[in-house]
C-alpha cells in the first residue's frame, strides 16, 4: 500500500516474511537456525585440534622423576660408596675423552642419534644402562653410576645443560651437584693426562642440529596442547597474544550467533523491502568473516610442523584436526545456505509487491534507485548504444590488474617459519598462497594421523575458498564484461553472471585468510612457548615472518573490491552516458520494470 504526503510516495507495506509464507515455513526456518546454533555451541565447546611432540614435555618427565626418586637411595651407586667400575672401565673412560666428552656422550644416550640408530633413552634406567654398555662399560658400572648421574643432572641442572651441555653453567652445576658422587661411584680420574688419551671419534656421537630432516620413526607421540575455542582464547590472552584472542572472540564467537539472530529478525519483524534487502545483502557480504577461526586452525596445523633441536635433543612437533573445527566449518556453510535461502524467499516476494505499486510509486522508485545500491542497473538499462573504445578499455585494464595482482600474490612467499639451534638457523619452512594448503597433507602432518579424513576436509576447504572461488569469480567477471562489450545488458546470461559473481565473491575468503594469518603470526613465538609450557619455553627458539606475498594479497583484496564496485556502478549502468555514442531511446521492458523494486540484486 502506498499513500502520498507532501508530494512524496510513502511505502506502508511493512509485512514480515512469515506473514507471506505461513507459519509452517517460518517454523522450519526457525528450527534450522536453532539447530545451527546447537552445532555452533558444540564446536565452541569441543576439541578443534591436538598438538603432538615426539619428546615428552619436561613437566611429564618431572612427574616420572619424582616417582623414581622416591624409590632410589638418593645417591649415585645406591648404598655403595666405593668404586664399582673396573680398570677396563677406567681405560675406556680415558679412551672416550673423559670428563671433556662426558656431556656429549650423555646427550647421545639421552637424546639418541638417528645416524647410529641409537634411540633416545631420556631418563629410562634400562635404556641408559644398555647405551653405556654399548659404549664399552661393564654392566655394574653402566647401571649403578651413569643413569643416576643423568638423573642428578636433570633434577639439578636441566635449565643449563639442555641448551648447552658443554657450557660453563652446565659444567659448574654438574661439578657442584653430580660430579662428586659420580667419581666416587666410578673411581675414574677427573682429569686425564693427554699422553694417555686415545680419542675414538667413532664413539663420540653428538646429535647434530636439525635441518628440516624429520625423523618420523617415533615410538610414541606425546600430547602437549589441546586446541579448543575457550582454551585458545584464554591461553592466547594470558600469553599476551591479545590480538588473536580478540579476533577469535569477535569473528568466531559473537558474529556467528549474531547472524542467526539477524535472520530471525528479518523473517519475523515487519520492515520495508528496501530495509530487508539491505540487511540480507550485508549479511551475504560479511558472513564469510566467521571463518577466521577455521583459517587460524589451518595455519596453526601448518605452522606447528616444527623440527626443534633443544640442547642436542631433536623434537618433532605436529598437529592434527579434530571434529570441533569441522563442526564449526559445517555450521558456517549451513549459515551461507540459510542466508541465500532467505534471499530467494525475499526476491520471490518482491515482484508481487511491485505489481501493486501505482504509477507515482514507480516514478518515485526510479528516483530512489539512483541512491539505492541494492538496485540492479543492469536490469534497468534502457539503452543499446555503442560503447566508445576508451570506455571499453577501462574495465578490461581493471580486470587484468586485479588478476595480475592475485597471481603474483599467490606465487610470492606468504609465510615463513624458522627454528634455531644455538643461535643458528636450523630449519626453514616457506609457504605461498598456492602451496600453503599442501602443508596440511605433508608426510609430517599425516604421520600416525588418527583423523586424516578431517585433515583432508580442511585441505579441500582451503582450496575451495582461497583458490577456486576467487578464480571462479574472475571467470564470471569475464562473462559479464563480454556481454557488456557487446552492449547486451538485457542478456539473461549476463544477469546470472553478475548474480553469481557477487554471491561467490561473498564466499571467497582470501582476505579472511589474511586476517587469520596476521593474527597467528603476530606473536607466533609467544604462542608456541605458551603451548610448550614454562618448563620447555626457555629452550625453544622459533621465528615467523610474513613474506611479500602477504602484502601483495592485501592489495589484491582492496583492488578486487574496487573492481566489483566498478562493475556495478560504471560498467553495468547506463548513467555514464558520456561514455556512449548517442543512441535511440528504447522503451523499458515491462517485466524488468516489475522487478525494479527492492529485490536483492547481486550486481553490487
Amino acid at each position: 500500500m502506498v499513500y502520498e504526503k507532501e508530494g512524496k510516495v510513502q511505502d506502508t507495506d511493512r509485512r514480515n516474511l512469515n506473514s507471506h509464507y505461513g507459519n509452517v515455513t517460518g517454523f522450519l526456518q526457525t528450527l534450522s537456525l536453532i539447530l545451527n546454533v546447537g552445532l555452533m555451541v558444540y564446536a565452541h565447546l569441543g576439541l578443534s585440534g591436538v598438538v603432538y611432540s615426539s619428546q615428552p614435555p619436561l613437566a611429564q618427565l618431572s612427574e616420572s622423576v619424582a616417582s623414581d626418586s622416591d624409590d632410589s637411595s638418593g645417591s649415585i651407586g645406591g648404598d655403595n660408596s666405593t668404586s664399582v667400575c673396573t680398570e677396563a672401565d677406567a681405560q675406556n673412560w680415558i679412551t672416550l675423552g673423559g670428563q671433556e666428552e662426558q656431556g656429549n656422550l650423555a646427550s647421545y644416550c639421552s637424546a639418541g642419534d638417528s645416524s647410529t640408530g641409537q634411540k633416545p633413552c631420556y631418563l629410562g634406567e634400562d635404556c641408559q644402562t644398555a647405551c653405556w654398555q654399548d659404549l664399552g662399560y661393564s654392566a655394574d658400572c653402566a647401571r649403578k653410576c651413569f643413569p643416576p648421574s643423568i638423573l642428578c643432572g636433570f633434577q639439578n641442572c636441566v635449565q643449563f645443560c639442555l641448551s648447552d651441555p658443554e657450557g660453563e653453567d652446565c659444567i659448574a652445576c654438574a661439578a657442584e651437584f653430580c660430579d662428586p658422587p659420580f667419581f666416587n661411584c666410578t673411581g675414574f680420574p677427573m682429569t686425564i693426562d693427554q699422553n694417555e688419551t686415545i680419542p675414538d671419534e667413532n664413539n663420540t656421537n653428538v646429535t647434530s642440529p636439525g635441518s628440516c630432516n624429520y625423523d618420523l620413526d617415533v615410538d610414541q607421540w606425546y600430547v602437549v596442547y589441546n586446541l579448543t575455542f575457550i582454551g585458545s582464547v584464554r591461553d592466547t590472552w594470558e600469553a599476551d597474544v591479545k590480538l588473536l584472542s580478540i579476533i577469535i572472540v569477535v569473528f568466531s564467537g559473537i558474529w556467528p550467533y549474531a547472524k542467526n539472530l539477524i535472520l530471525i529478525l528479518v523473517w519475523y519483524v515487519p520492515m520495508s523491502n528496501r530495509m530487508r534487502s539491505s540487511v540480507l545483502l550485508w549479511l551475504t557480504r560479511l558472513s564469510k568473516y566467521t571463518l577466521v577461526d577455521v583459517f587460524a586452525v589451518i595455519i596453526l596445523i601448518v605452522a606447528t610442523q616444527l623440527d626443534l633441536n633443544v640442547g642436542g635433543v631433536d623434537a618433532i612437533v605436529r598437529s592434527e584436526a579434530r571434529f570441533g573445527i569441522i563442526a564449526f566449518l559445517l555450521a558456517t556453510v549451513w549459515e551461507f545456505i540459510q542466508i541465500e535461502w532467505t534471499v530467494v524467499k525475499h526476491n520471490r516476494l518482491t515482484p508481487k509487491l511491485s505489481n501493486n505499486s501505482t504509477d507515482s510509486d514507480q516514478d518515485q522508485q526510479e528516483s530512489d534507485d539512483k541512491d539505492n545500491i541494492h538496485t540492479s542497473d543492469a536490469m534497468t538499462a534502457n539503452t543499446a548504444g555503442k560503447i566508445s573504445p576508451i570506455h571499453m578499455l577501462i574495465p578490461i585494464a581493471f580486470f587484468i590488474l586485479t588478476l595480475g595482482i592475485y597471481i603474483s600474490g599467490s606465487t610470492l612467499e606468504l609465510f615463513r617459519v624458522e627454528t634455531f639451534d644455538e643461535g643458528q638457523s636450523a630449519c626453514v619452512s616457506r609457504y605461498n598462497l598456492a602451496t600453503f594448503g599442501n602443508g596440511l597433507i605433508t608426510e609430517v602432518s599425516l604421520a600416525d594421523n588418527t583423523t586424516a579424513g578431517q585433515t583432508w576436509t580442511l585441505y579441500i576447504f582451503y582450496l575451495l575458498f582461497t583458490l577456486i572461488l576467487p578464480i571462479t569469480t574472475h571467470v564470471l567477471q569475464i562473462i559479464a564484461l563480454f556481454f557488456w562489450v557487446k552492449n547486451d545488458n538485457k542478456n539473461k546470461m549476463q544477469q546470472k553472471a553478475m548474480y553469481l559473481t557477487v554471491a561467490i565473491w561473498g564466499m571467497s575468503c582470501v582476505e579472511v585468510f589474511l586476517i587469520g594469518l596476521f593474527s597467528v603470526e603476530y606473536k607466533f613465538q609467544d604462542f608456541i612457548k605458551a603451548v610448550a609450557g614454562e618448563e620447555d619455553a626457555s629452550f625453544i627458539s622459533v621465528k615467523s615472518s610474513k613474506g611479500p606475498g602477504f602484502f601483495v594479497l592485501i592489495g589484491y583484496g582492496f583492488v578486487a573490491g574496487l573492481f566489483q564496485f566498478y562493475l556495478r556502478f560504471w560498467v553495468m549502468s547506463d548513467k555514464q552516458s558520456s561514455a556512449k555514442i548517442p543512441e535511440v531511446e528504447q522503451p523499458q521492458d515491462a517485466e524488468i520494470n516489475s522487478m525494479n523494486g527492492s529485490e536483492i540484486n547481486y550486481d553490487a
